[in-house]
């Protein structure tokens, strides 16, 4: 056990302080499609066969090796999603540990990581977007656009410091936000059955995003009596559910936008908000 501890701290250090040397900042392979080289890179791309060309861009995209960070140039951005699961992260952390300079420590970088994720909510919502442009079925969706997913994880930053510290101001914050998103993201209703979008202006029933959602919903209807919301939290649920039905896993996104491609990076948010 001593071992294991120890191992787990020298990679939490090192993870440390590589996102301190890079200051916070990195990259998205999702979003480089989106860069000016890769766009006058698909130019050329007759010279091999599609086959080989498709294999290669998707190599790129998901392995940004160095040679592909040279060769797409793509940008480097203080990601919101990243921010507020580093966030998250040393709230863990803070709650596990009992040296005080440690604890010290982990309440200094709370400040400044929410700090820096308060300075990137939206001026006309108050929620997040990704900081890159991305696209959704072809279309190309802004970084002004207000995207689920991100501000999910923004939120979550919040209601994971106040679990850690009991302080009053991160769940009333954590609340409002969650709230806010039923005003923000419309609620899309499939066969009797629920699912909230991933973008205002998109119809599109992500799995992922729906019960992550869903999730926070749950998180406030726990401790604000006010708050009913239940019958919500249960149709979004059993939408997604019903898909798992159809397929036997979890699908990217369900009907009447079916996106039947899987994979184990969102799955997994599927799982983690269902337990």
């Amino acid at each position: 056990m001593f071992k294991e501890s120890t191992k787990i701290k020298r990679i939490v250090g090192y993870l440390e302080d590589d996102l301190l040397q890079n200051n916070f900042s990195g990259y998205d392979p999702m979003t480089i499609t989106h860069t000016p080289r890769y766009r006058k890179i698909l130019l050329k791309s007759d010279i091999l066969p599609a086959k080989i060309w498709n294999s290669l861009m998707d190599y790129a995209k998901r392995f940004l090796s160095p040679i592909s960070i040279r060769l797409i140039n793509p940008p480097i951005l203080q990601y919101t999603k990243a921010i507020a699961l580093t966030a998250s992260g040393f709230s863990f952390l803070y709650r596990k540990t009992d040296i005080i300079h440690e604890k010290k420590y982990y309440l200094k970088m709370r400040i400044q990581l929410l700090d820096l994720l308060s300075s990137k909510r939206l001026p006309d919502s108050g929620l997040w977007g990704h900081d890159a442009c991305y696209s959704i079925k072809g279309t190309r969706v802004t970084p002004d656009t207000p995207n689920l997913v991100t501000t999910v994880f923004a939120m979550n930053a919040y209601w994971d410091w106040y679990e850690a510290t009991s302080d009053q101001e991160y769940l009333d914050l954590f609340c409002k936000l969650v709230l806010k998103c039923i005003e923000v993201f419309p609620i899309n209703e499939h066969l009797g059955r629920l699912c909230i979008s991933y973008t205002p202006n998109s119809l599109y029933f992500v799995h992922n995003a729906n019960l992550l959602f869903a999730d926070c919903l749950a998180r406030v209807n726990s401790v604000s009596p006010l708050v009913k919301h239940k019958s919500l939290i249960d149709s979004l649920v059993c939408y997604s559910l019903t898909d798992f039905q159809r397929t036997g896993s979890f699908p990217y996104a369900g009907p009447p936008t079916p996106n039947d491609s899987f994979d184990n990076y969102h799955c997994g948010y599927v799982l983690r908000s269902l337990l």
